[in-house]
């Protein structure tokens, strides 16, 4: 099923069709800097990341309540 779904999405690749948008930002951003223009420094947003090892603690914990239940871990879906 996967394959047939990658077949019928695929098609001749044709790179006219992409546009290297780091490159042309770069080389504009040399370019600004050669001319003695000052490049500005956008700082990325900062973003929460969750704490992975307390959920998959949390998860471990519910799998094991479940289990000492009697229940089979993933039943009910």
């Amino acid at each position: 099923m996967a394959v047939s779904l990658i077949e019928s999405m695929a098609k001749p690749f044709k790179p006219e069709e992409y546009r290297d948008e780091y490159r042309k930002a770069l080389e504009s951003m040399v370019e600004a800097k050669i001319q003695g223009k000052e490049i500005a420094v956008v700082q990325a947003p900062s973003v929460e990341m969750p704490d992975l090892m307390s959920a998959l603690k949390a998860s471990i914990d519910a799998a094991k309540k479940t289990k000492s239940k009697g229940q089979k871990v993933g039943a009910g879906k």
